[in-house]
Parts: structure tokens; sequence; C-alpha cells
């Protein structure tokens, strides 16, 4: 079973449509993966440089991240991917013995430079900007969209 566990920086609100989509997607991921939520602390922006704010957003995620799981970090510059080819991806990293993922949503400001070079990859969900909680649905579910093909699951429709 692959472990994915998905960091997010925000306050989580459990009422809100976002929330309930990503429990739906959530849900539907058990038989193929144990999925996790961290939600991490943002910061008071108001009080801080973008820079800094991102330095210290990285340090709070390196708190909580354990260091061995493949490291996916949300972010525009990453490659895009079909939901065939993020199957795909998941049957390589597996083949090569990888069975833990963490996937990082960042900040309002972004993700630390330093830290997007730990990486071992960068995804982008689109080149448009998404609030956080729209980016969590997305990724959520395009996580059980991919795991789906993976499984044969009749879910995902190619033409």
């Amino acid at each position: 079973m692959i472990g994915i566990r998905l960091f997010w920086f925000g306050k989580p609100r459990n009422r809100s449509p976002e929330d309930d989509l990503v429990r739906r997607y959530t849900e539907r991921l058990q038989p193929w993966a144990k999925f996790e939520q961290i939600v991490l602390k943002p910061l008071n922006i108001q009080s801080e440089s973008a820079d800094k704010a991102r330095m210290l957003e990285a340090q709070r995620f390196l708190e909580r991240w354990d260091g061995k799981d493949f490291l996916v970090i949300l972010d525009e510059r990453g490659q895009q991917m079909t939901s065939p080819q993020m199957a795909t991806f998941f049957d390589q990293q597996l083949s090569d013995g990888q069975a833990r993922f963490s996937f990082l949503i960042g900040g309002s400001y972004g993700v630390d430079s330093n830290l997007r070079q730990r990486a071992n990859q960068l995804l982008s969900l689109s080149k448009m900007t998404f609030p956080h909680g729209l980016a969590r649905v997305l990724l959520v579910e395009q996580l059980y969209r991919s795991l789906a093909i993976r499984h044969n699951h009749p879910y995902h429709h190619e033409e």
C-alpha cells in the first residue's frame, strides 16, 4: 500500500465545500493508499518579508517531514502531467522501491528556493494560480484518479 502525506499551510475549517471534497476523495483512496493530511500553521505575513516567510515556512515543514518520503512540491514552475502520466509516475517510483510520498502545498508566497531544490519532483497543477483549498481538492482528486488508473478502476475514461 502506498503512503501519501499531504502537507499544506492554512487553517483547517472542516466545513468548507473544499474540505468536503477532499474528504470524499480521501475516502476513495483508502483501498490503495494510506493518506494523511498535515496542516502547518501559516506565518503572520504582515510582519515578515516574503523571502523570510518562505524560509520560516520551509523550516516549519522540515520540522514535521521525516526526510524519507519522495518529496513532491506543488509549484507553478513544476512539471505538468496528464492523469495517465501521474499513474506512470507512481508506477516508476514504486518499481524503484519508493512507497511513501509527501506532497507539499506551500504558503501564500510559495516555497523557499532551498526547499524546492530538495524536492524529488516539482509538480504543477496548472499554469494558473489557485486558492490553497482548491489546489488541495485538485491534487487529492488527481491522486485518486492516478491510483484508479493503476488499479484498472473505471473512474478514469480515455477516448
